[in-house]
């Protein structure tokens, strides 16, 4: 109720006549600090307001519960519970109750304050005519249902929705290449379609009556109208927006996809929270589900709320919902780590309708809880985009692990914790690049040693006591890493190497002896690491080093599937480069465990010259994965979509002429039967003419196809 009314309470007619004709007792109430309530605009009765109307929405609070229990001026006794003021009757009725809508504090000329609360209806509704019941109660519009619902009901038919429906009719007819015009041009003829269908509401005799005296329903016919314009023309205009922000968008997803490792820990989330994530991220994903600006914003308020509710046990069988108190603060990391793991392609498409195509808000005044939504989830995509979370070679979650190994070293780098540690230390100096350390690591050097500690100290040197025993066992147990040596996921030091960018460790790891196709526990290699994070210089060492191009890891993505799905130009063309210059065989349209090959993960995340890449080194825009769905079904971008479909016509064009070559040149092997050596001759040099042709008809296609598409 309170996040979805609001008004101007200086301009409520029954707040005014409070404190013009009853103005000794609205100083009496003031001064005291007693609560006034204040009956929404259009909820007032018909007839004259008298003192007793102004005495029954004075509340005193009581001496006991002052947060709770009030008694008015009428002395008639009121509880507020959960935003719900209920008043208790002297008589044997039914207490009578109402919704707060929100509240407000004041201030007089002496800056003292008072507390205003704006109720649904007034406390004393019951002393008047039933009939009004009805009329008064406040409609709230929520979803594309509750707005045609509303303008049915309030119109008392369906013409208004009819000629609002014909107008839209119109707008598509006129506007067909709409999705093809810049931004701005798309606003403003959506901008005059508005308009028109407000016009035709507000042309309805029942609707325009009710709107002038009544500012909250004039709102919810804005909304409505709006909602309703929405969802006719989404499709073709939303393609439209995603055209226009195809390359930020593009950007942004390499950006996300970057990190998609990233955890609620790096970005230093509330504990309380965490519970609420899940909850949270299924709201947030439905918002590519709504067509209207209306429906969108809702899933951004289930988010919050989902946010700011956590599931709490009480005994074991019974699970409450309790509020969490959230500052902005502790909200935007949330909604970061949400927008990050949603996984929609087009975020700056959705933020860009819902800022620029919400013509029910008033320009000069964006402070209302909608307002406060997008700006809300706009911050957690700049945020994002700024790069502040990834580093040149690291998330912020290694941050504080970095300023200790420089500032000397802590626990990890004790190497009286044996040979994990030991191991910890080697990958930590591997992942900081200092090449010097780990040639010493390697080259058994005792970079561990710190001076007479390094040795074990004996009662003298033939001791066996117990002690000296325990000192000589775990001296013996006390090995230096290799190459070789993994940790608990099965990382090398290689891949240490490749995943943060260190191409000098990687060439002094290589020249040691290092397995380059050595697999973690995830099946994947440095290969698979150094593309997936866009370090081409290492990757390039890797691929001199023989390295498996075509390796797979559990998934069956191959490191092009991971340049590929990250957004990383340089990768791609470094493994099809090598592949082309050194003979290695490696098939761009290999399919992982989900049948997407490298085509499919560039087209659903918009990166255009990725794409234009592959599809110069034979991808395929035509094969389905295990969903039937192929990267034209993938594409967003109408850039992408024009450009994969462009290339499969061209591809279904000449496999149509070589079925054609090859079947008119098994025709004239079959029908003809060649009697002398003459006629041998004249069949072998058409057959092979035919070849020729359709060699350079290919060649063709392969060298000058991008260059017409890039143009």
């Amino acid at each position: 109720m309170e996040a979805a009314y609001d008004e101007d309470l200086n301009e409520n007619s029954f707040f005014q006549i409070l404190q013009t004709d009853h103005n000794e007792l609205y100083q009496k109430a003031t001064t005291e600090g007693w609560i006034i309530c204040v009956p929404r605009t259009g909820s007032l009765p018909k007839y004259t307001l008298s003192d007793e109307d102004f005495f029954s929405h004075i509340l005193i609070p009581s001496d006991e519960l002052p947060e709770s229990h009030f008694r008015t001026l009428n002395d008639r006794e009121v509880k507020i519970c959960n935003r719900l003021i209920t008043v208790e009757r002297n008589d044997i009725s039914q207490p009578y109750s109402t919704h707060i809508l929100f509240e407000e504090t004041f201030y007089t000329s002496e800056l003292s304050k008072y507390k205003v609360l704006c109720v649904e209806n007034p406390l004393e509704r019951h002393q008047d005519t039933s009939g009004q019941t009805d009329e008064s109660k406040l409609v709230i519009v929520q979803g594309l249902r509750d707005c045609i619902d509303f303008l049915w009901t309030e119109s008392g038919g369906k013409e208004v929705l009819e000629k609002m429906e014909e107008a839209i009719n119109n707008f598509l007819t006129v506007n067909k290449i709409l999705e093809f015009e810049p931004l701005q041009t798309q606003k403003d003829v959506v901008g005059a379609l508005y308009t028109l269908c407000l016009q035709i509401t507000l042309k309805d005799p029942r609707l325009k009556e009710k709107s002038k005296i009544d500012k909250h329903f004039l709102e919810n016919i804005k909304v409505s109208v709006e909602t309703y314009m929405h969802h006719g023309i989404y499709e073709k205009l939303f393609k439209g927006i995603t055209a226009c922000t195809a390359c930020d968008d593009a950007y942004l997803n390499k950006v996300m996809r970057n990190l998609s490792d990233i955890q609620l820990r790096d970005l230093e989330v509330r504990l309380d929270l965490y519970d609420a994530i899940p909850y949270a991220r299924r709201e947030l994903v439905r918002i590519k589900g709504f067509s209207t600006v209306l429906g969108k914003i809702g899933c951004l308020k289930r988010m919050i709320s989902s946010i700011s509710k956590s599931n709490r046990s009480a005994d074991g069988n019974s699970v409450s919902m309790i509020q969490n108190a959230i500052a902005a603060d502790d909200l935007l990391p949330v909604i970061v780590f949400l927008v990050i793991k949603t996984g929609l392609p087009n975020w700056t498409a959705h933020l860009t309708y819902l800022k620029e195509f919400r013509f029910s808000s008033c320009n000069t005044c964006q402070v209302d809880e909608f307002s406060f939504l997008i700006t809300t989830l706009e911050a957690a995509i700049e945020h994002i985009k700024c790069g502040i979370l990834q580093g040149p070679t690291a998330p912020e979650g290694y941050e504080n692990c970095e300023e200790n190994s420089l500032n000397g070293g802590n626990s990890i780098t004790n190497p009286s914790f044996g040979e994990k540690s030991c191991i910890t230390y080697f990958f930590e100096q591997v992942r900081l690049g200092n090449v010097d350390k780990v040639r010493d690591i390697i080259c058994k050097r005792p970079v561990f040693s710190n001076g007479p500690e390094s040795h074990p100290r004996l009662c003298h040197p033939l001791c066996s006591c117990d002690k000296c025993e325990s000192l000589l066992k775990k001296n013996l147990c006390d090995t230096k890493p290799t190459v070789h040596s993994c940790d608990d996921r099965g990382f090398t030091a290689l891949h240490v190497a490749c995943m943060y960018g260190r191409p000098l460790v990687v060439e002094l790891l290589l020249n040691s002896g290092s397995n380059v196709n050595a697999s973690d526990y995830s099946g994947s290699t440095p290969l698979h690491y150094a593309a997936a994070k866009g370090h081409q210089n290492a990757l390039l060492l890797l691929l001199h080093s023989e390295a498996i191009v075509d390796a797979c890891d559990n998934d069956g993505n191959t490191a092009l599937h991971m340049s590929s799905n990250n957004g990383h130009e340089d990768c791609v063309k470094a493994l099809l480069y090598f592949a082309e210059y050194s003979g290695v065989k490696m098939d761009p349209n290999f399919k992982n465990s989900n049948g997407n090959t490298a085509l499919h993960q560039a087209a659903r995340w918009g990166y255009e010259n990725i794409i234009q890449i592959l599809l110069e080194y034979g991808a395929s825009p035509n094969i389905e994965n295990k969903r039937q769905l192929t990267p034209i079904d993938y594409a967003h971008s109408l850039h992408v979509s024009k450009l994969l479909i462009n290339v499969s016509q061209s591809v279904e064009t000449n496999e149509s002429q070589n079925e054609k070559i090859n079947s008119g040149s098994q025709i004239i092997s079959e029908v003809s039967t060649p009697t002398n050596l003459k006629h041998l001759i004249f069949l072998t040099k058409v057959q092979s003419q035919l070849k020729k042709k359709l060699q350079r008809k290919r060649k063709a296609y392969v060298a000058s196809e991008p260059i017409q598409l890039m143009k």
